[in-house]
């Protein structure tokens, strides 16, 4: 898939089956969260978008080899590779959450990295319920939409990050930074930012958030279908609906990022 890939709707078994990928991206991202080289800007417990599904950052072995975990809503798997093991768990297996990744906590205990994870994070008793169709759909939005962050990406200057999909809220995203330095809710300084990225939700939408946040951009217009947002977090948002069946959707989200960029670029500039 690319870029040009028409959205489609999300089908209305999408709710419960974004759940059970929630939760089983919880599972695998565990085990980086315990044990992977630590990033200042915690890239490492993001998941990248490659052809076979959602990937971990590649975790070292106490044998000196490499543990790599991924969820394949195309082919409906989750899978563990290391150099002596290579397993997959079938998605739409009746399971719970607890019971998946206290599987994958196993095997990567088997491979002798140390049982240091944080259980409580996939931790749920409910069935996860996953639908091949709908499953097969979202992959092919978030996939879509992928191609044309990667595409914005490329067009503007500066350090960024690289796209990941966080598996603590189901979302897709990149950072750009600025050189302005502000200080954090740690109490540390960190750099200003603004955000792209895509919630594949209940409602689903595209959001663009500067950090710090000034409010003297809530009186800049913004392009047909996006508006500021400032219910419970500051920032933009473009419902995921406003482009939907519009056969130009990629050039109105490019559209969208661009304006946000050039409006909150002097804010996060020092």
């Amino acid at each position: 898939m690319t870029e040009s890939s028409q959205l489609v709707p999300f089908p209305e078994a999408w709710a419960t089956t974004r759940q059970a990928l929630h939760r089983y991206l919880a599972a695998i991202s565990v085990v980086p969260r315990a044990h992977a080289e630590p990033h200042p800007h915690w890239w490492h417990i993001g998941l990248t978008v490659q052809p076979n599904g959602l990937v971990t950052t590649p975790l070292r072995l106490p044998d000196g080899g490499s543990l790599t975990l991924g969820v394949d809503p195309a082919r409906h798997a989750a899978w563990l590779d290391a150099p002596t093991s290579h397993l997959e768990f079938p998605l739409d297996a009746p399971t719970t959450g607890s019971e998946f990744g206290d599987r994958i906590v196993a095997e990567a205990v088997a491979l002798g990295l140390d049982d240091t994870f944080d259980r409580a994070r996939y931790a749920s008793d409910e069935a996860t319920e996953y639908d091949l169709g709908a499953a097969v759909a979202g992959w092919h939005n978030l996939t879509a939409v992928h191609g044309v962050l990667e595409r914005h990406r490329a067009r503007i200057d500066g350090e960024t990050s690289p796209v990941h999909v966080w598996a603590h809220h189901f979302d897709m995203s990149f950072e750009w930074f600025g050189t302005r330095m502000a200080m954090g809710e740690d109490g540390s300084p960190a750099p200003a930012q603004l955000n792209l990225g895509f919630d594949p939700g209940e409602t689903p939408y595209f959001y663009s958030s500067p950090w710090p946040f000034d409010d003297r951009l809530l009186g800049e217009p913004l392009p047909e279908g996006a508006a500021w947002h400032t219910a419970g977090w500051k920032g933009s948002m473009l419902p995921f609906d406003a482009v939907l069946g519009d056969a130009g959707w990629a050039e109105r989200v490019l559209e969208y990022a661009a304006a946000v960029h050039r409006l909150a670029r002097p804010t996060l500039m020092a």
